[in-house]
Formats: C-alpha cells, structure tokens, sequence
C-alpha cells in the first residue's frame, strides 16, 4: 500500500440502481452531518452512521448545501428556480423562494444568500430567524456567490449590463451591504471566482484564457497564468499555497509561491473534472470521465501525490467523489453502491 492511499471502510448498499444523475454529498463545515442524493431522494446522515440515515426528504436534487453546524439543509428543485430551506432534524420546511438562480450559506452557517433570477440582486436572510437581513444592489446583474472564510465578506461577478464584456469582481460588506472593493481587468470578463482558505486571495478564470489570483488587502494581481481554458472549477490547498483547476481540457495545478505550472492530466479532452486536495496539501483527489464512446468509459477516481507529481492509485467510480471537512472519509459511487473510504 501507498504512504498516501484510500483503504476501504464499508459500503452503503442500494436496494435498487443508483440515479447517478442526480447523485450527489453535501457535508456540514463541522464534519458531523451527511447529506446523500440516493434512489428515494435525501438522505440524512450523521457522520459517525453513514450507513444508517436519521432523515429521509423524498425529493432529489444536483444543489444542495449545509449549513455549518448541519441543522439546515437549502437545496433547489432541478431547473425550476424553487428552494428549500429544510430543517434537517425534523424535516420541517422553513423557507420556500421562487426563481433562485444561485444560493449558498456563509461559513459560519449564520447567512444564506440568495439571488433572484428576476432581479439579479441578493437577498441575505439570518438563518436563525429565517428572515430577510438586507438587500444587496449593484450597478448590474450579480452572479455567482462566494464568502470568504470569516464570513464578513462576499464576493460575486457582477455583469456589465452595457456591453458584458467588462464585468467585475465585486466584494461587499456582508453586515452593512455595501461593496468594500472592485477586482476589475479592463475589457475581459470573469467567469469564475474562488477565495483561498486563508482569506488572502481571490482566484479567477476569464474569457480571455487566464486565472488571476487576486491580492484582496491590495486589490492587485498577485499571480497571473495563461491556460487554454476559460472557465474551470477552481480549488485551493488548505495551505492556499496551491491552485488546481479542473478545466475541460484537463486538471491543472499551480504554485503561488513559484509562479509553477503543472498540468496534472490533459489526456481525456472535453470531459468532466472534479476533486479535491487532502488536509494535508500533498495528495490530490480527482475524478473523471471519457464519455465519448459508446457506451460511455466508467468514472475513475485518480490519486495525485503532489510532491513526487504521480499518480499513485485508480478506483473506479460513476460519479465525483466527496472527502468530508476534516480529510478523512471519501465517498465514491456505484450503480449499486457507495463507498466509504478513509484516506492515509
């Protein structure tokens, strides 16, 4: 075995074929609840009993959140535009909103916050109450949400309503709503953004080919890097001395301390990509797919040692695993199965 590998737990056995398309984990930040799209719908878990749920919300769903302490689940209804806000030890609903495009719960699990797609503004409700906290109004049509890890800041892509091809990066005051500041390159627009655990930075990927990564204290370039991507589903190392982007034309993974450019796999071009880096910054978790032939190749989960730059272990697996808040515990899926792995 592998210094850093997966060993086998135990499994979660279906009594009927998974519904991959819909299959999908969402974690508390505190590690203590589960929440698993499986064949009859939600299932609610503590994570010490991940064979056994507490709750079962017969309704499936590709987005859902935790929040911190798992006492709220909010999750939307396929393509429809409703959310729930569900409260995970009685199954109560608490919250139903119409025409959300996006939604996410703060960090600190005290603010969900919510935009409308009617009106392209964000709504932030208190989630003790349940109620409105305040309104948050730009110059122009606000997408994407991102907060950083404190909690007192948001950020989001704002979209240039004159021509769209000037949108901006926007930070607001979470308790005030107002924008603290503008991350703004002339001419090309975001497409994504991710803050780095430590609160420092802000990674971008834009249309014209390049991730940013963002000096938030001085609202400057950090680092710069051209790809030949320009959208990415971007992660940061625990450490956020690392930046791995899972693009269409493969996994990529940077150093923000030299500027170093590696690009992980390129192998299996217009395929879908997602992962993770361990709490421990050296191994990455990544799945993926080649769905191209017919039928379709199965879903493998890849192991990346980040130092030695190798892969060290494939599983095979239908769909993007999940690694819990504290890096111990991955779940991956089968048709019939999900398995529980602990991560060496």
């Amino acid at each position: 075995m592998n210094a850093r590998d997966l060993v086998p737990l135990t499994s979660i056995v279906s009594p009927s074929e998974m519904n991959n398309d819909f299959f999908s984990v969402a974690w508390s930040a505190n590690g203590e609840v589960v929440a698993i799209v499986r064949e009859r719908g939600i299932y609610l878990h503590n994570a010490t009993n991940l064979v056994d749920s507490f709750q079962v919300i017969p309704i499936f769903t590709r987005y859902m959140y935790l929040s911190a302490n798992g006492a709220l689940l909010a999750f939307s209804v396929s393509n429809s535009g409703e959310m729930y806000l569900y409260k995970t030890a009685t199954g109560d609903i608490l919250l139903t909103l119409n025409k959300v495009s996006e939604f996410a719960f703060s960090p600190d699990g005290k603010i969900l916050a919510v935009i409308k797609s009617s009106a392209g503004m964000i709504e932030l409700y208190d989630t003790q109450t349940v109620s409105p906290k305040l309104t948050i109004k730009g110059n122009g049509w606000q997408r994407f949400l991102a907060f950083s890890p404190d909690s007192t800041t948001l950020a989001t892509i704002e979209t240039d309503e004159a021509n769209h091809i000037n949108d901006t990066i926007k930070l607001w005051d979470v308790k005030l709503g107002t924008e603290q500041a503008k991350l703004e390159k002339w001419n090309v627009s975001p497409t994504t953004i991710r803050f780095s655990p430590d609160g420092k930075w802000i990674a971008a990927t834009y249309q014209d080919a390049r991730i940013i990564v963002w000096d938030i204290m001085y609202g400057t370039s950090y680092r710069e890097f051209s790809v030949d991507f320009t959208y990415a589903i971007l992660d940061f190392s625990p450490d956020s001395r690392k930046l791995v982007a899972f693009a269409p034309s493969g996994v990529h993974l940077f150093s923000l301390d030299s500027n170093r450019y590696t690009i992980v796999a390129n192998d299996l071009d217009g395929n879908r990509y997602g992962g993770m880096f361990s709490q421990s910054n050296d191994l990455l978790i990544y799945w993926d797919q080649d769905d191209r032939g017919n039928p379709p190749r199965r879903g493998r989960i890849r192991l990346w040692d980040v130092d030695t730059e190798q892969e060290i272990r494939l599983i095979s697996s239908d769909y993007r695993p999940s690694l819990s808040p504290d890096g111990r515990i991955l779940l991956s899926v089968d048709s019939y199965k999900i398995s529980i792995w602990v991560v060496q």
